[in-house]
């Protein structure tokens, strides 16, 4: 997930667990209430959503530097500035991820697809880079 590569510049000892313990579950979750699937215990699944934010992770680390970040951007005190330039690159991030997740999961599922599976993707990371902005804001002001 490419938020994490933004979280990464402030907080990066928390990037791995964050991917583990806050990403991946909110994703399957809303996956699962958009879809319905009998599947949705299914290890097969979960491990595409994991290879699915994995690839998403290695291209965010590639164009890291071409997305606004705490760590890249600015240096110095804190500002509005800094908290809109971090909105701006995960909304940057967001759409990349959106696609890269997309089209992971669209690969495995050819045969059986989901119904709306663009729309259920682009949900379930809504929910998951939601979550991190606001961990991202916290670690900013605290």
């Amino acid at each position: 997930m490419l938020a994490n590569v933004i979280l990464a510049y402030h907080v990066p000892y928390i990037m791995v667990f964050l991917l583990c313990f806050v990403v991946l579950p909110v994703e399957y979750f809303v996956f699962w209430l958009f879809q319905k699937r009998q599947h949705f215990y299914s290890l097969k699944i979960f491990g595409q959503m994991v290879l699915a934010n994995i690839t998403s992770l290695i291209v965010g680390f590639m164009i890291s530097v071409f997305i606004p970040t705490y760590g890249t951007m600015w240096k110095g005190g804190m500002s509005q500035d800094n908290i809109i330039g971090i909105f701006i690159g995960y909304i940057i991030a967001f759409f990349i991820s959106w696609f890269i997740e997309y089209y992971v999961m669209y690969l495995f599922n050819k045969k059986s697809p989901f119904p709306k599976l663009d729309k259920t993707i682009g949900y379930a990371n809504v929910a998951s880079y939601f979550i991190l902005y606001m961990i991202t804001f916290a670690a900013i002001l605290f």
